[in-house]
């Protein structure tokens, strides 16, 4: 179909079929069956219960308002039962970022023109909590919203996941510079701190949290990821991605478990 993983020709029609989207937090593995999805699907298949056969439909870049897309490929081939949504680094600094940097004025552009300004002074600006968590339901909740109203018609259920990144009060200094210098040069937030980046990641979680209720799987948190489980600001070492497979594995299994009860 186009997405990560081995060609799905054809489901067991006993099978519950789960559609993994999001970027390349989601498609990151060294080999197919390293990545979340596959091992999503591994954890699900070991307990008692219904089988999954998991589709990983990750993109590189992917962020809420880029969903259309993959769901659309998806549906053409195959219908799931189940789509789960797990990004927010694509969102933070691909689009708020982008969109709050194109606010500045000319006077602040020329203060940030000035690398020693950017990183010592630089947080301060970026918008305010209120205006900060006012974008993030326009730009991501709203169109995670309709990407819920979609699959709602087609009898699918929707979950979204809460973000995770490494704390920065764990990391040893050497740690949390690389972080800081992955964040403005990688990531294209040139004056924007690690420390104010997870700041904006609570934020985002609690949006999350907020708009989807029920639907809400809080996987960021469900266990502890230290630092020495990511490559960078966001993408897990192998047995990062294992722990997150494995937490969302039980999370998501207890969702599903309340809504047969129900």
């Amino acid at each position: 179909m186009g997405f990560r993983g081995p060609q799905v020709r054809s489901a067991n029609t006993h099978a519950r079929v789960i559609a993994c989207i999001g970027g390349s937090t989601t498609v990151a593995g060294d080999t197919d069956d390293a990545t979340y999805p596959a091992m999503l699907q591994r954890y699900l298949n070991a307990h008692n219960g219904p089988e999954s056969l998991v589709v990983n439909c990750g993109i590189s870049g992917m962020d809420a308002r880029s969903y259309g897309h993959p769901l659309h490929a998806l549906f053409r081939r195959l219908q799931p039962d189940v789509v789960v949504e797990y990004n927010g680094v694509n969102d933070i600094c691909w689009d708020l970022f982008s969109h709050w940097k194109s606010q500045l004025n000319q006077f602040e552009r020329m203060i940030l023109s000035s690398a020693f300004l950017r990183w010592s002074i630089g947080d301060h600006f970026l918008p305010d909590d209120d205006v900060i968590r006012q974008d993030i339901n326009d730009r991501v909740i709203r169109p995670l919203q309709s990407v819920a109203s979609t699959l709602k018609e087609r009898f699918v259920r929707f979950y979204v996941c809460s973000f995770i990144c490494p704390d920065p009060t764990d990391a040893p200094r050497s740690a949390y510079s690389l972080l800081d210098s992955n964040l403005r040069y990688h990531w294209e937030a040139d004056y924007m701190s690690y420390s104010k980046y997870v700041e904006i990641v609570n934020i985002y979680n609690k949006a999350l949290k907020e708009a989807f209720d029920g639907h809400y799987i809080p996987l960021a948190e469900s266990d502890t990821f230290p630092v020495d489980q990511f490559f960078d600001i966001c993408h897990m070492t192998p047995d990062g991605i294992a722990t997150k497979a494995r937490r969302l594995a039980e999370l998501l299994q207890d969702k599903l478990r309340r809504k047969r009860a129900s």
